[in-house]
């Protein structure tokens, strides 16, 4: 401490530069501090990192995020998450971005092959319905997450082409005479059993 206070510090003076000892112009105490101090985008931060083993990424992060709920933080800090949770939310933020230009490319084609505005909506009004039995998968406990996007673009698809055919059937037999809601029913049931 006495190196310390006696460390010259060069100060501008009215002649000039002047050397005073540290110890004149502060005060040096002993106390305890961090042994590294560690910056992301000029801001101190402090790393926590953790390795899931046997649990699913997203199953771990709720309870994580639960626990922090109730964790007053001090003005000035903040939590945010990096690593697979940041790749991960980064990777759903595109599925849904990529899903939803899908849509209003599926829209488009399928006002085109209609010729009409109002079918397609019956169409992708029946998507959302599919997510149902997705969701309710997902929720499954100790049920494996990360691959179910693919498992949700798969199903809309499928459901997709259904509805299709629904409707392409259900206008088919409305043009032979058969009154609509008897065209429906008629399509329900060739699609549900067909005969080739």
């Amino acid at each position: 401490m006495a190196d310390l206070e006696s460390l010259p510090l060069v100060v501008p003076g009215p002649d000039g530069p002047v050397a005073l000892p540290l110890g004149q112009v502060a005060r040096v105490n002993r106390g305890l501090g961090p042994a590294k101090i560690d910056h992301l985008d000029r801001e101190r931060v402090i790393t926590i990192q953790a390795n899931t083993e046997n649990r699913a990424l997203t199953e771990v992060i709720r309870e994580f995020e639960g626990k922090l709920a109730s964790f007053g933080l001090p003005a000035g800090y903040e939590i945010s998450q990096g690593g697979q949770t940041k790749d991960q939310q980064e990777v759903f933020t595109r599925i849904l971005v990529a899903l939803g230009v899908a849509l209003m490319l599926m829209y488009f084609v399928l006002v085109v092959q209609f010729g009409s505005f109002l079918d397609p909506l019956a169409i992708l009004l029946s998507l959302p319905l599919s997510l149902i039995g997705v969701m309710l998968r997902c929720g499954s406990p100790g049920h494996a997450q990360h691959h179910e996007h693919d498992r949700v673009i798969l199903l809309m698809g499928i459901v997709a082409k259904n509805a299709i055919l629904l409707i392409d059937f259900a206008k088919a037999a409305e043009a032979q005479g058969l009154p609509r809601k008897a065209a429906i029913v008629e399509a329900g049931r060739v699609r549900l059993r067909p005969s080739s």
